[in-house]
């Protein structure tokens, strides 16, 4: 029922974690596609220890996980593709609990749940229980409430539709695919915390201010068609923010005007 797709690169020592939370799911129809993504170490090493059929890693070149993730796509035999990143990890419950909401809601072509942040310096999980909203277009191009993709389970024909993942984002790749799929699709939430999401992890892409910068600078250009003038001014006061960490001062200078009504009067949406 299931396709579980994992990028990783480089990762073999929490790989092995993401594995074995998938094979001890309660529900056991799925396969295992592990994009290893150019990986300088031996990604084999890992998997061949669980010695299951249901795991099939794919070498590729060194794309990045976004490429990984729509080769994944195309791979999928399954309807349902479910991700997971490398460094994160299921509740043994998860597939079960997605499994039965989408049997009792056939309409719906995207469910994620609640989940939990894992800080690993502190080992303290922190939930986080983000439902949706009547205009799931409209928040998400302001507001990313349903997070990163290792929550999501998504039917595979509307992630074709849709081309997958743009892989020339450096950032935000999972919000653009979200926005572009919620022209489509409904939208469905199960209010459990069924995945950890570890966010300490050295490299994360979410971390780096250059990547974040021009994720956003390319998110807005290629959904300001749609904004309103708050979500505008709002997108260019988090442009402008990331600008001026990153000293990109020509950014600055184009950002700070149209960011002005926004740290004025707080304008979001």
């Amino acid at each position: 029922m299931f396709s579980v797709v994992i990028p990783v690169y480089n990762r073999s020592s929490v790989l092995e974690r993401a594995l074995e939370s998938v094979l001890t799911q309660t529900c056991q129809s799925f396969e295992i596609l592990v994009m290893d993504d150019g990986s300088q170490e031996d990604i084999t090493v890992v998997t061949g220890k669980f010695d299951d059929p249901r795991i099939k890693v794919v070498r590729l070149l060194h794309m990045g996980a976004c490429v990984a993730r729509n080769v994944g796509i195309a791979m999928a035999k399954y309807e349902w593709i479910a991700f997971l990143d490398s460094d994160d990890w299921w509740h043994a419950g998860k597939l079960a609990e997605f499994k039965k909401y989408i049997e009792a809601n056939p309409d719906r072509d995207f469910v994620y749940s609640a989940f939990s942040y894992w800080d690993e310096t502190s080992n303290v999980a922190t939930p986080i229980m983000d439902q949706p909203v009547a205009n799931m277009t409209s928040i998400l191009l302001v507001d990313n409430i349903i997070h990163g993709t290792s929550i999501v389970v998504i039917r595979r024909k509307r992630l074709m539709e849709v081309d997958g993942f743009d892989v020339t984002f450096p950032a935000r790749q999972d919000l653009d695919l979200y926005v572009r799929l919620s022209k489509i699709v409904r939208f469905g939430f199960i209010p459990v915390s069924l995945c950890y999401i570890s966010y300490k992890t050295e490299k994360r892409i979410s971390t780096n201010p250059v990547n974040r910068l021009v994720g956003y600078v390319m998110f807005y250009k290629k959904h300001r068609g749609i904004m309103t003038f708050g979500q505008r001014v709002y997108t260019s006061k988090r442009i402008l923010f990331f600008a001026y960490r990153c000293r990109d001062w020509k950014r600055v200078f184009a950002y700070v005007l149209p960011a002005i009504p926004s740290i004025l009067f707080k304008f979001k949406y």
